[in-house]
């Protein structure tokens, strides 16, 4: 009987007061803030978990023997392996041409010394319309890039204009060579004509012939 009185007088002290109008109104302020906050974090979270640097890996591909050298560098995303694949694949590429790659992390990369490498492959993955963070540090870090003959590789699902016109900036920047440029993608169709394969074959194949075209121009 007590309790009944007690929330009977809670519930007429609320209507005089309009606390209960006033905390229904505000919740689903404070549900929108809630719904912002958690989006902001998850997307904090992600942000820092592709942007920080991969792992150390490092591999040579091609003839021992080999009278050049290259230099393909790359940070892993950590939920897609395109660029170690697309990497791969321009090893292969100039493996054809006779060409000795040593395939990098930014981890592992050494510091690029004038004269060291005949050829330098920067592949690029793109977040929030840019280069990763990762790579574009190492590229800024260099002092020896003046001449370098480059390719640049700009990876991303799709969108990757800008992220490839930001890559290409700095390295123009860097006065760098750039003997080539070009995208790759990862759901959008690197050729509406092989929409049957899969879409990451596509990037191999398309970069291994893309590298070895490129070599044989210059």
């Amino acid at each position: 009987m007590q309790i009944n009185l007690l929330i009977d007088l809670s519930h007429r002290f609320k209507k005089e007061s309009g606390l209960s109008s006033n905390i229904e109104k505000r919740y689903p302020m404070q549900k929108l803030i809630i719904i912002g906050l958690t989006i902001l974090f998850v997307w904090l979270a992600l942000t820092l978990t592709v942007e920080m640097p991969g792992p150390m890996k490092m591999t040579s591909m091609g003839p021992a023997d080999a009278p050049q050298k290259a230099l393909i560098i790359y940070d892993p995303d950590p939920f897609y392996n395109l660029d170690e694949q697309v990497c791969k694949a321009v090893a292969e590429g100039l493996a054809d041409q006779r060409i000795q790659s040593t395939i990098a992390t930014v981890e592992s990369a050494p510091t690029i010394q004038e004269g060291q490498f005949d050829i330098v492959v920067v592949c690029a993955n793109t977040y929030h319309w840019r280069p990763d963070w990762t790579i574009s540090q190492y590229l800024r870090n260099q002092t020896a890039l003046k001449g370098q003959r480059v390719i640049a590789i700009t990876l991303g699902p799709g969108s990757t204009y800008s992220s490839q016109k930001a890559l290409e900036r700095l390295l123009a920047k860097k006065q760098t060579y750039v003997i080539g440029s070009r995208s790759f993608w990862l759901i959008r169709p690197n050729d509406e004509s092989r929409e049957n394969e899969k879409n990451i074959q596509v990037a191999r194949s398309q970069a291994k012939a893309w590298a070895q075209e490129l070599v044989g121009k210059t």
